[in-house]
């Protein structure tokens, strides 16, 4: 969305800040969240997170990923037509999209996602290795 443009608010855009808010109200209790560590986790104000959960304005694709990662689920819990965003027809064209724009990172920026979602990657293969173990 451009700041000199803002387009307008769609039926769509509703549904995606009602699954955002529905999401918001689990997991700010699971992964003891608040507006403010979310907003700072995406790169906006609390008072701009507080607007997309309200459908005051609209939410950009690179911010629904961001929300995705920080609350460690599939964008498609928050969009369900994300990856129709994208011209990508598979898991792989997916994984390859997404190790492209994680190498334009800066290796803080890299190490800063990877701690985000590294402890429930530890966790998952944890117990995959004791699955084939047994």
């Amino acid at each position: 969305m451009s700041e000199t443009n803002p387009r307008r608010i769609t039926e769509r855009d509703r549904m995606i800040a009602r699954r955002l808010s529905n999401l918001w109200s689990v997991k700010k209790r699971e992964l003891e969240l608040t507006q403010e560590k979310v907003a700072e986790a995406i790169g906006v104000t609390q008072s701009a997170y507080s607007q997309m959960l309200h459908c005051r304005m609209v939410i950009p694709t690179e911010t629904i990923l961001k929300l995705a990662l920080v609350f460690r689920e599939s964008p498609i819990k928050i969009d369900p037509s994300f990856y129709k965003r994208f011209d990508i027809n598979s898991n792989a064209q997916m994984r390859m999209f997404l190790a492209l724009e994680i190498s334009r990172l800066s290796k803080d920026e890299q190490t800063d996602l990877l701690t985000l979602i590294g402890p429930d990657n530890e966790n998952r293969n944890r117990k995959k290795k004791k699955k084939q173990s047994r």
